[in-house]
């Protein structure tokens, strides 16, 4: 098993996903032909073994139709040659679907968070003061914690992957524009990728940065839009005394998101106080186990 991770997670480099499962069903096939009963159903079961980590591990790989269809004919057969093995792939296509269907939940959620904000953030941004939503930094670090569990628990190892295709895919493009001119050249570039890259069938990675930049431009919006200076840095050293909680709380990336690089008129400011303060923190922690 801490094979098949790896091997599911960087094959989609050199091959599609319902390319490789429709290589593995075949050989899997293919093996039972000339082997005895108890051999087969051993290799059966080392099938379904791959099969149910990788729905486990990779499950957004089958919202491909390609990806589901190929499966539910695999567990189809595999019923077929033994029924005793049906309770087994009755078991893996129950958990896929379930996982599926959450995805499904989290990405309407998002669609229906994205549409209220998008209604009621120019509005909403002039008369929401942060410090009467949440009085205080520690408790503005504690739902800021929720909301990056929230966006980073559904984000699946395969989908760095992708956007890490994707981005190269791009890059080579912009250094070779007389190539994208070319419809010849397209036509193959396009089917190449077609038949080697994975495609991207989720925006959850997308969704979190978009949490981050939000966050940022939060922060920043929340300071300049007050007037008078006094306020302005009343919000200042509470976003500072938040940006150190979400440290303690070991939610880094809000901390990174709180003194973000479009603050860069407090950003300085920022950095001395926070690194004081961790420093502090980091000695105190050392004195107590030491």
């Amino acid at each position: 098993q801490s094979f098949l991770y790896p091997m599911l997670l960087c094959s989609r480099m050199h091959i599609q996903p319902s390319i490789l499962l429709n290589k593995l069903a075949q050989l899997t096939m293919n093996s039972t032909i000339y082997s005895t009963r108890d051999r087969s159903i051993r290799i059966m079961n080392n099938f379904l073994d791959v099969l149910s980590q990788w729905t486990r591990t990779f499950p957004y790989d089958f919202r491909n139709t390609d990806m589901i269809t190929q499966l539910e004919e695999t567990l189809k057969k595999i019923n077929s040659y033994e029924p005793t093995l049906q309770s087994a792939t009755h078991h893996i296509k129950k958990k896929l679907l379930s996982k599926l269907k959450a995805l499904e939940n989290y990405e309407e959620y998002i669609r229906q968070l994205n549409t209220k904000a998008l209604n009621n953030h120019t509005h909403m941004a002039l008369i929401t003061d942060i410090i009467n939503e949440c009085p205080t930094p520690i408790l503005f670090a504690q739902q800021l914690t929720h909301i990056e569990l929230d966006r980073l628990k559904p984000i699946g190892a395969e989908e760095l992957i992708q956007y890490y295709i994707m981005k190269l895919s791009l890059e080579e493009a912009q250094a070779h524009p007389t190539r994208a001119s070319n419809n010849e050249a397209r036509a193959s570039n396009n089917k190449s990728l077609e038949i080697v890259h994975d495609k991207k069938l989720t925006f959850c990675l997308e969704t979190y940065v978009q949490w981050f930049n939000r966050l940022t431009s939060f922060v920043t919006t929340e300071i300049v839009k007050h007037t008078q200076k006094r306020l302005r840095i009343r919000l200042i050293s509470y976003f500072i005394d938040a940006a150190y909680e979400c440290f303690c709380l070991h939610n880094f990336n809000s901390m990174f998101g709180i003194i973000g690089k479009k603050m860069t008129f407090i950003s300085i400011s920022i950095f001395n106080t926070l690194s004081q303060r961790l420093f502090l923190y980091c000695f105190s922690f050392r004195q107590g186990h030491t």
